[in-house]
């Protein structure tokens, strides 16, 4: 086996390693983790821990990902949300929709 090749497998090794290796939680994700294996207890006394845990870890950090995602839309959204949004709603109220449905009537945003 060759040094180049040799590398290249160190190099793969290292990058499924950085892949697959736990993150730490956060403080909301280590404190959803206790709520959700202290239901998991009170649901099923008898689970073992390891399993209890693994289930609370895996909820916790997706709960926390879906969250995040939700935080991110919000925030993308109040961007297209805009002062002149609010100014022209209700702008185009009086227009009927035959009037918007006739190919042969301007638009009401182009009648001015």
């Amino acid at each position: 086996m060759t040094n180049k090749f040799l590398n290249e497998v160190e190099q793969l090794i290292l990058e499924i390693d950085k892949i697959f290796s736990e993150r730490k939680l956060t403080k909301a994700e280590y404190s959803k983790k206790r709520k959700i294996a202290k239901a998991l207890e009170k649901d099923d006394p008898n689970m073992p821990d390891d399993k209890k845990y693994a289930i609370a870890t895996a909820t916790a950090k997706r709960v926390a990902e879906q969250d995040e995602l939700d935080l991110s839309l919000d925030q993308e959204l109040e961007g297209y949300f805009t002062k002149q949004d609010e100014e022209e709603e209700g702008m185009f109220d009086d227009v009927s929709t035959e009037d918007l449905l006739n190919p042969d009537a301007p638009a009401p945003w182009e009648k001015k």
